[in-house]
């Protein structure tokens, strides 16, 4: 009896126990769900605040490499010859290599075009236009939105770009001027986002608005391109948190169709010199797609049985949740990267000859193909050194670390933008010289120098030889005159004695014949004596004409 009694004391334990379980697992279920389903909506919400942050910050990556672009184009050496034929030759070349600018243009300082792609341009007056007095006024590159003519609400037609060409001597000569069409940029973003979808399983971004400071909308997506009625989505959460500049996402109300959506949104903010390219993205995807997959994958696991699936939706959340985390990690390192690719690329694009970069400290960071063969060093021994240590001549380490110091403090620098002629060490220890021009570049909050060299050994060496081949002119010039007035003195003297001779015995007692012979002697020598003068004369100035 004891024994039944406590097996069945053990067994209604063991029921209650199973009971408890089965209660709490079937509590768990909906708990579960509701934990699955807010997980996988702020899984959604962070794809589409990613997608936001990814296109803002490659936009700002975009627009940094044509301000670039149009820096370097402004540096080249034809734009000073003021040659229309040589500006416009190298800027059809220039439209060949880079087809996103829409046209090409050299202006005067006056504000003539003097040179364009566009032929019809040629000799037009845009010295009216705002980009061209800003330039005229601060001498740096310039960009502006070109909104559409046939667009009230002013959307995006093109972003022109700008920038001055200095003479070394510090005078303006004129701007170089460009627009890239909206169409580059609409297809750039939805690139990204097409791509953005292929990579993720989770989330289809369905479209994208890029707003300008004051809300205007200046970019949509290809269901809304063209429209020109697309609802201004001012008022809204995702907006507003836009302006503030923060990255995120929201569960709001689509104002164009009134669908519930997930909207991403992102402040660009690389150009803080150019407010208004301070745009702001936002990236939605509808949220009643997003939990029809949600419950199609519940369901799923409901039918599987809730007690067996209950480790491994544990499992899974926590697989999820990691995912999650490396993939953040891995978009914001990709980010990094393309950063820095990015700015490769334009130093790369604008290198004429040596280029080198190095960061606020002097170290090296950058070094081309066309450094190693000037100064023997390969990038790979180059990079991570400091300047100072491997180019720099000893006596002028000292200022090169002065005027980084300088820069720092004050953000000047009296050789940044200029071309001068300095001395460089190679790595075998010879000194040479070269032509240099330092530009910081500002990227992420950063400053870097890039630094275009060239090797003016040969030019120097022809300048002196040219120097030295007029000196020895100049001294046998001085030795032949010197000689010549010699000669005629020479030429001069007996004569002079003779004649002299000859005045002194015709004062003497003569003979009638000697008398005669006298005089002869004088008039032979004197006429002899001017004839030979006018010869030696005339010789005289032959020879220094030569």
């Amino acid at each position: 009896m004891m024994v039944w009694q406590h097996y069945l004391g053990s067994s209604l334990v063991r029921r209650i126990a199973i009971g408890l379980i089965l209660g709490l697992a079937l509590g768990m279920v909906p708990v579960t769900l509701l934990l699955v389903k807010q997980e996988l909506i702020d899984r959604a919400g962070e794809t589409v605040a990613l997608g936001a942050a990814d296109i803002a910050d490659k936009l700002d990556m975009v627009l940094a490499e044509r301000l670039g672009d149009i820096q370097a184009f402004s540096h080249a050496p034809v734009l000073g010859q003021q040659n229309p034929a040589l500006i416009m030759a190298y800027l059809d070349h220039l439209k060949l290599l880079y087809p996103m600018y829409q046209r090409l243009s050299v202006v005067t300082s006056k504000g003539r075009v003097l040179a364009s792609t566009d032929r019809t341009w040629l000799g037009n007056s845009l010295s009216s236009e705002t980009w061209f007095r800003t330039i005229a006024q601060d001498h740096r590159p310039y960009a502006e939105i070109v909104p559409q003519q046939e667009h009230a609400g002013g959307a995006l037609g093109s972003v022109r770009f700008a920038a001055p060409f200095i003479e070394q001597t510090g005078a303006w000569r004129g701007a170089i001027v460009t627009e890239v069409p909206d169409q580059i940029f609409r297809a750039f973003i939805t690139q990204t986002t097409h791509r953005g979808n292929r990579s993720s399983s989770r989330t289809e971004i369905a479209e994208f608005l890029v707003l300008n400071p004051t809300g205007d909308l200046l970019l949509t997506s290809d269901m809304h391109a063209g429209a020109g009625t697309v609802q201004r989505p001012t008022g809204l959460p995702s907006t507003v948190l836009a302006e503030q500049g923060e990255t995120g996402y929201v569960d709001e109300v689509n104002a164009g169709s009134d669908i519930d959506a997930l909207t991403g949104f992102a402040r660009m903010s690389r150009l803080p010199q150019e407010p208004e390219f301070q745009w702001r993205i936002l990236v939605r995807t509808d949220r009643n797609a997003v939990l029809d997959s949600i419950w199609t994958l519940l369901w799923k696991i409901i039918g599987i049985g809730a007690a067996s699936l209950l480790p491994l939706l544990g499992l899974v959340y926590r697989s999820w949740h990691q995912q999650q985390a490396d993939e953040t990690r891995a978009a914001i390192a990709y980010r990094a990267i393309e950063a820095n690719n990015a700015q490769t690329r334009q130093i790369i694009d604008i290198a004429l000859d040596a280029v080198i970069t190095i960061d606020g400290h002097g170290v090296i960071t950058g070094w081309n193909a066309q450094a190693e063969q000037i100064f023997g060093w390969t990038a790979a021994e180059a990079l991570g050194q400091s300047l100072t240590n491997t180019i720099i001549p000893p006596a002028y380490r000292e200022a090169h670390d002065r005027g980084i110091r300088l820069y720092r403090e004050t953000g000047q620098g009296p050789v940044l933008n200029r071309r001068i002629e300095v001395s460089a060490l190679h790595r075998s220890g010879r000194e040479f010289p070269i032509e240099l021009a330092i530009t910081p570049i500002h990227l992420d909050g950063h400053t870097v120098f890039s630094a275009f060299l060239r090797d003016i050994t040969e030019r120097k060496r022809t300048e002196e030889d040219l120097r030295r081949t007029r000196t020895a002119a100049e001294s046998a010039n001085r030795m032949k005159t010197e000689f010549l007035a010699n000669m005629s003195h020479e030429l001069r003297t007996p004569l002079n004695a003779i004649i002299g001779t000859r005045d002194l015995l015709l004062k003497t007692s003569l003979t009638p014949e000697q008398r005669q012979c006298a005089l002869a002697i004088g008039r032979r020598c004197a006429g002899s004596g001017k004839d030979r003068s006018r010869h030696f004369s005339g010789r005289i100035q032959s020879l220094r004409s030569q």
